[in-house]
């Protein structure tokens, strides 16, 4: 009957919902501790470095880019903004800085640098298809034009050596694995009566709730 129904969907919402909120504590754990250990390597190898772990994480997620590319070009680039040309211009990844001294962009924190980084990547380098992987082949961190992002021949090569010691010396990999695992996908959709809500926890699982519009 009408009553049993609405007795079992408000029981089935209050278990999605229990489920939802169990997801995302999972999530937001495992991101401050994605943060704390970004931050103990970052200090490992420049101690004096004002890079955001923080700002790093969700710029790299909002641009969908992979984060250990990221810290390991921040390191090879400029040790966090601590040497270099990025001392002076605070492009901690030398976005706009080159070879014969030219230097187009100057931030006032080496934080405002990450996402024109992240912009470049994606705009310039992982197109049609091409991945991080892809770029970490010998020969192949180049743009869409075929200009290589930086002049040493052996940069891919250290960039890798910089993402195998990020994996072995710190626990980033089992985060980011957890994070990807529990991470819930909110969308929002209208049609002519309701406005819907989607949050999607997994491949098999959807919770659907109809608010009135």
């Amino acid at each position: 009957n009408g009553g049993t129904e609405n007795k079992n969907s408000l029981n089935w919402e209050k278990y999605t919902e229990t489920i939802y909120q169990y997801r995302e504590t999972i999530y937001q754990n495992a991101t401050d501790s994605l943060i704390s250990e970004i931050e103990l390597y970052i200090k490992k190898y420049a101690v004096d470095s004002k890079l955001s772990a923080k700002q790093l994480v969700e710029i790299c997620d909002m641009y969908n880019l992979e984060l250990k590319l990221a810290l390991a070009q921040a390191h090879l680039e400029s040790h966090f903004g601590t040497k270099g040309m990025a001392v002076k211009t605070n492009s901690v990844f030398n976005v706009g800085t080159y070879d014969d001294g030219t230097i187009l962009y100057v931030y006032k924190d080496p934080n405002e640098s990450i996402e024109p980084y992240a912009q470049l990547l994606k705009t310039r380098y992982l197109t049609e298809d091409k991945t991080e992987t892809d770029l970490l082949k010998r020969n192949q961190f180049r743009d869409i034009n075929g200009k290589r992002y930086a002049s040493y021949p052996g940069y891919e090569r250290r960039l890798s050596e910089i993402i195998s010691n990020v994996s072995q010396t710190t626990d980033i990999d089992s985060l980011i694995s957890i994070r990807k695992q529990f991470k819930v996908i909110k969308i929002v959709e209208y049609n002519e009566f309701n406005l819907l809500t989607i949050n999607t926890i997994d491949d098999n699982y959807i919770e659907r709730k109809n608010l009135t519009k």
